[in-house]
């Protein structure tokens, strides 16, 4: 339904896997499981960055969303 509703809207879906996002730092990419002391608390163990968990997990998955886009147009490009 979702994909459907993004080509009716004229907008490109992206699949982003988002294992291991809530766990990895936005700021500095380090992962650990410790960075997650609690269901909504983030603090990163290597540089210390804190955000809200869900807000954390949103800005990877927009930087891996984005990362893939750009990845698909280099291969697109590089095709033609």
């Amino acid at each position: 339904m979702i994909a459907y509703k993004a080509e009716d809207a004229g907008r490109e879906l992206i699949v982003v896997n988002p294992r291991g996002t809530s766990q990895r730092c936005s700021s500095c990419g380090h992962t650990e499981a410790a960075n997650r002391p609690s269901q909504a608390a983030f603090c990163c163990q290597a540089c210390g960055f804190s955000l809200h968990a869900d807000l954390n997990a949103a800005r990877n998955i927009l930087w891996l969303g984005s990362s893939l886009r750009r990845q698909k147009r280099e291969a697109e490009t590089s095709a033609a």
